[in-house]
């Protein structure tokens, strides 16, 4: 399950449910990850990183949205 990562130029035309769900989809993604990793059948520990770093960058981006600090 190989979830294509978004730009913030992206998710800044985004819709909030929308973020939501794409945060929830990149958790299930990590947790995925973390378990192949824990099994040895995924080698590309770098992902991780890359994934958290999209649910940071998801989350601040919909705080901002939610502030109205567009």
């Amino acid at each position: 399950m190989k979830l294509k990562l978004l730009t913030t130029k992206d998710l800044r035309s985004k819709k909030s449910a929308d973020i939501d769900q794409y945060v929830i989809d990149l958790e299930k993604q990590r947790i995925e990850l973390l378990h192949l990793i824990a099994t040895n059948k995924e080698k590309q520990t770098h992902q991780i990183g890359e994934i958290k770093r999209a649910i940071a960058q998801a989350k601040t981006l919909q705080t901002q949205v939610l502030r109205g600090e567009e």
